[in-house]
């Protein structure tokens, strides 16, 4: 199966058997942006409040270097970073968003595996799926900005992670 690129969810064909109604909903009204990553499925989802407006596969942590299961916030945003852990260097990682200590939503060069769990923890995406999220969510970055991190009248979009 070809990786999903950056695909709004009304252009998906969705039938009977594809549905998002499982995904957790936060209240009628309710207009918050938020990105709902499920670890089973390899998806991605987000929203602005109960309506999803953009999926994609994703690869997740494998189960020696899982991806952490819960609600977070991003709180800090660089346009690329260079990356490293045991085994492993990466120059010039695209579209970074971190939302728990060293975790962070990012795109990935360097694979074409998503829709499979390969990475050390972090939540990779293609780097057009990387791009679209990181010019949509909270917060935002000025022009000619490098990097921006969260405060407490910007609190970041949330992230939530189940398995």
């Amino acid at each position: 199966m070809p990786p999903l690129s950056a695909t709004p969810v009304a252009s998906l064909p969705i039938g009977p058997e594809d549905t998002l109604a499982g995904l957790a909903t936060t209240g009628e009204g309710n207009k918050e942006k938020r990105i709902e990553i499920d670890l089973s499925a390899q998806t991605l989802v987000a929203y602005e409040g109960d309506v999803p407006i953009f999926i994609a596969l994703v690869s997740t942590g494998t189960a020696w270097t899982p991806t952490p299961v819960g609600q977070f916030r991003i709180y800090r945003k660089l346009l690329k970073q260079d990356m490293s852990g045991p085994g492993y260097y990466l120059a010039d990682v695209p579209y970074v968003q971190y939302f728990f200590g060293a975790y962070a939503l990012h795109g990935a060069y360097w694979h074409n595996d998503f829709g499979r769990p390969v990475s050390h923890g972090c939540v990779n995406l293609t780097v057009e799926d990387a791009r679209w999220l990181f010019n949509w969510t909270e917060p935002t970055l000025a022009p000619g900005e490098f990097e921006v991190q969260s405060t407490v009248s910007i609190p970041g979009t949330l992230v939530v992670v189940r398995e």
